[in-house]
């Protein structure tokens, strides 16, 4: 049996090595809801929101690709008889 390795892209990412951010969506930023009374009145909800950078990918809206680690390729084995 023969061992070949192949290269080819990366079918996550598609060969761009950058993947959307699936913290914020791509945007770059997300909503923060806070209640400032937890406690109080449960049927009432006071919904306060704020608008924070991503901590994920830093309001670039994307991140590097796990998969490749950002080099866009990936290595398959292909196993043939002789």
């Amino acid at each position: 049996m023969i061992k070949i390795m192949k290269e080819s892209k990366c079918r996550y990412c598609k060969g761009s090595g950058e993947q959307t951010c699936h913290i914020c969506g791509g945007s770059g930023y997300r909503m923060i809801y806070k209640n400032p009374l937890p406690n109080v009145f449960a049927f009432v909800t006071y919904d306060f929101s704020e608008i924070s950078s991503c901590y994920k990918c830093h309001t670039v809206g994307t991140v590097i690709c796990r998969h490749c680690k950002g080099t866009g390729k990936s290595n398959s084995l292909i196993l043939r008889q002789k």
